[in-house]
């Protein structure tokens, strides 16, 4: 039974209609103070490269992350130190125990496509969570933060492939990173991350090719990082290692998604890029297009780089398009 007020209207259908009028309202409020405590406890990334002091080194572990030295460079990148995914690592156990081997240390990093580089005592990783885009150093013993560096809002946040694509590249105490923009960077790694230097290469050359975000992973040989780019007279540029300028820039066919591949032919440095629609080789020192391979348009999303071991050359095509050894 209800109960009629002084305008003779019933308070119980009031009562309802208010209730349906503000539960949405106290839903979506909870719901938006949730997102920003969550938000809260990573949003710091935004301005901060360095959450947590660098861990004491001993002196000649220091020593070895500052200057890549060859028994500790360890996987510097993508595809390990001869750029063909082979360690040379001796002593491995050949079989391990039914139940894996012991697991060290695990943490979640976020989202994102991003192998590991390792230099010295430390790994290196890009991720993104729900406000930033990183770089991140973990200390290789404990997977401890050492430090991190935000360098731009999510990609595709709320898609199907959030995240970086690439993997960074430790050279000679700084860390080079892609990011899905095209903007790439060089960070010092002994000084917390710091910021040495960046350029969009995708804007600054009118790259082209890469529509489903940049993916290449930097090369770094002989004081240069080389990328594919695919602009104008920029297939390939080459950017000086210590200040981002560009050392040469050349070709005109667009770009894919696999990384550069240094190699030495007859003992002449050259790299090898798989475009869009060709396979080219570039001598390293100049930029000079030295020789070019048409490839059929219509598979041009080439993700796999070319593998080398003198004089052989071989590369992987998309969509079950099989292999060729040049």
């Amino acid at each position: 039974m209800t109960t009629p007020d002084q305008s003779g209207e019933t308070t119980a259908p009031r009562r309802s209609s208010i209730l349906r009028a503000v539960v949405p309202r106290i839903l979506l409020y909870a719901t938006l103070c949730a997102t920003v405590v969550v938000s809260l406890t990573d949003v710091g990334s935004l301005w901060t490269r360095s959450p947590e002091t660098p861990p004491a080194h001993s002196g000649a572990d220091e020593t070895a992350a500052v200057t890549g030295a060859p028994a500790d460079r360890g996987w510097p990148q993508l595809r390990g130190p001869t750029y063909d995914g082979h360690s040379t690592e001796a002593d491995l156990a050949d079989s391990w125990p039914a139940a894996g081997p012991p697991i060290l240390w695990t943490r979640e990093i976020g989202h994102g496509f991003s192998g590991f580089a390792a230099g010295g005592t430390r790994v290196y990783t890009q991720t993104q969570s729900l406000t930033a885009q990183k770089v991140v150093a973990l200390d290789a013993d404990t997977g401890r933060t050492v430090w991190e560096h935000a360098y731009g809002w999510p990609y595709q946040a709320a898609g199907m492939f959030p995240g970086p694509r690439a993997t960074p590249t430790y050279a000679g105490g700084r860390i080079y990173f892609t990011a899905p923009s095209g903007l790439i960077g060089c960070l010092d790694d002994t000084a917390g991350g710091r910021v040495v230097w960046t350029v969009n290469v995708v804007e600054h050359f009118k790259g082209r090719g890469a529509t489903f975000g940049y993916a290449c992973s930097p090369v770094v040989e002989d004081g240069k990082v080389v990328l594919p780019v695919g602009g104008p007279s920029a297939s390939v540029v080459a950017l000086d290692a210590d200040t981002g300028a560009t050392r040469w820039a050349s070709g005109d066919a667009p770009a894919s998604y696999c990384s550069a591949l240094p190699i030495t032919f007859r003992g002449r440095p050259q790299v090898v890029a798989f475009l869009q629609n060709s396979l080219a080789g570039f001598d390293l020192p100049t930029g000079r297009l030295l020789w070019e391979q048409p490839y059929a348009r219509g598979f041009d999303e080439h993700a796999a780089a070319p593998l080398y071991r003198e004089p052989y050359l071989r590369v992987m095509q998309a969509y079950r398009a099989g292999s060729d050894l040049y």
